[in-house]
């Protein structure tokens, strides 16, 4: 049975999606036995031809609410006429790949595999507005995933039916699907509650969210102990809050913002330091 490697774009990450993504992935790792899909909210016409030229399937979706979101939503419309062993449910708007992958999909199959963040970032609790969720659900949450560290959902492998079960998790809990970040709160509520498998952070390796320190020579972006990081993501709510300028893929990409993650941790400590004083504890979600 096949695997799927699954992502989500619009028109604006289009370009990147094609030039950056996309090529990283054909050139860097191993797709026998793997399918790659693309939910398309929106994708010009050309980015589209660029894509089923080179046999990647495309799915038409309607953009009516934050695709963070609705992308769980419309996998499972892609899944419904295929038949995939396991997914990789990824972004694709901010990740590039550098190092093959495909032994993830062979590993741990019955269950969820992610990252989990090395900074304590204090999104759900302090900044996630709580309009998409009744405030006692929340607050259950919120309670649960309290003291865990957070699992990064741009990179997700998973079975294909557990992708299904979640979805229902969000159905039951959400309004109108319209909040960006609620999927993250959802996401690890479920698999924090199902059972995952923590992966290396080398495989989802969120730049703004680790400690762990990084090199970049001729684009190409290192650990201190000299391997290739395989999964490299810019996280970050718009442009100015992504710690890497002109980010892609090749030698003349990846450029290292030095003050943007300097402003960014210093209001993440302050932030902590509040939820302290306020909740009494520093790791929540």
């Amino acid at each position: 049975m096949k695997h799927l490697i699954i992502t989500s774009s619009d028109r604006r990450y289009g370009d990147f999606l094609v030039d950056h993504w996309y090529r990283s992935l054909c050139d860097n790792v191993n797709l026998r036995g793997i399918d790659v899909g693309v939910l398309d909210y929106g994708l010009a016409d050309v980015q589209r031809r660029r894509l089923e030229a080179n046999g990647v399937l495309l799915h038409r979706c309607q953009a009516d609410g934050n695709i963070t979101n609705i992308r769980y939503r419309d996998m499972l419309e892609f899944l419904a006429t295929r038949n995939y062993n396991q997914v990789l449910a990824i972004d694709g708007g901010d990740i590039i790949f550098q190092a093959d992958i495909h032994c993830l999909f062979e590993q741990d199959q019955a269950t969820f595999r992610g990252v989990c963040e090395e900074r304590d970032i204090p999104f759900h609790d302090l900044v996630l507005p709580q309009t998409d969720m009744d405030r006692a659900e929340y607050q259950r949450m919120f309670d649960f995933l309290k003291g865990k560290p957070t699992v990064n959902g741009g990179v997700l492998f998973g079975p294909a039916a557990g992708f299904r079960e979640m979805w229902k998790e969000f159905q039951e809990h959400c309004h109108s699907f319209n909040v960006f970040g609620t999927d993250q709160l959802i996401m690890n509520n479920f698999i924090y509650r199902n059972g995952f498998v923590a992966l290396d952070q080398k495989y989802n390796f969120v730049v703004v969210a680790m400690n762990t320190q990084f090199q970049i020579r001729e684009g190409v972006f290192y650990g201190l102990n000299g391997e290739v990081i395989p999964v490299v993501h810019n996280a970050g709510m718009q442009s100015m809050t992504r710690c890497i300028r002109k980010f892609g893929y090749g030698k003349d990409r990846n450029k290292r913002k030095w003050l943007t993650p300097f402003v960014l941790h210093s209001f993440f400590r302050l932030l902590n330091f509040y939820k302290r004083l306020r909740f009494g504890t520093q790791a929540t979600v």
